[in-house]
């Protein structure tokens, strides 16, 4: 006689079935974000890149030096203050206005491998000793004033109202003459390529 086996069958947890989105099959690239609309999908992309899925990565122009999701002009010629915003805004871009630690740090590097002194964005002229950024009008909340041999800004013989990274002061921040003859950097946003990029992507 024959011994049956007996086969117990034991019920897993049900299998849930994820829904199929347009995104599902992550289709935003270098970090993009998809968001499903209806049918399609819009990628939102990361600092530095853009197209219809983040597949185009974003640059400076020839000439410019990129940090995070800016680009940087340092000049190699010399101007008052008040000829270099005319000077940047002739390159569609404002004179340096560094907000955060790391644009310092990235502007001071720099401006040591010229050896030369430059002129930023910012000035007290409208108030004695209340520092703004001219183009954007915001009080500065992040300062790299050099304090160590001399304390800056000292408004030396009460006319320096500019700011400037001196060479002679470390690379530091100096309250300087607005009418003396230094270098320039420039600044404009990564986003403000965009429209250009975006269309030499669609006639290229």
């Amino acid at each position: 006689m024959k011994k049956l086996q007996l086969i117990t069958i034991t019920h897993g947890p049900p299998i849930h079935t994820l829904p199929v989105t347009p995104c599902s099959s992550s289709p935003c690239l270098n970090g993009g974000t998809c968001t499903p609309t209806g049918s399609s999908f819009i990628c939102f992309c990361a600092t530095g890149y853009f197209g219809n899925q983040c597949q185009v990565q974003r640059s400076c122009q020839y000439g410019w030096k990129m940090h995070e999701d800016k680009c940087y002009y340092f000049s190699s010629s010399n101007e008052q203050w008040r000829g270099t915003k005319s000077a940047c805004q002739n390159l569609n871009s404002m004179l340096a206005e560094p907000k955060q630690m790391s644009d310092i740090n990235f502007l001071k590097s720099n401006t040591k491998k010229f050896q030369k002194t430059f002129w930023l964005g910012g000035s007290d002229r409208a108030y004695e000793g209340v520092w703004v950024w001219t183009t954007s009008g915001q009080r500065f909340t992040v300062t790299d004033w050099h304090t160590r041999t001399i304390h800056e800004p000292n408004n030396q013989d009460g006319n320096e109202h500019c700011l400037n990274i001196h060479k002679e002061l470390n690379f530091e921040w100096n309250d300087d003459k607005c009418s003396n003859h230094y270098r320039f950097i420039c600044e404009k946003s990564l986003i403000d390529l965009s429209y250009d990029a975006s269309q030499e992507e669609t006639t290229s």
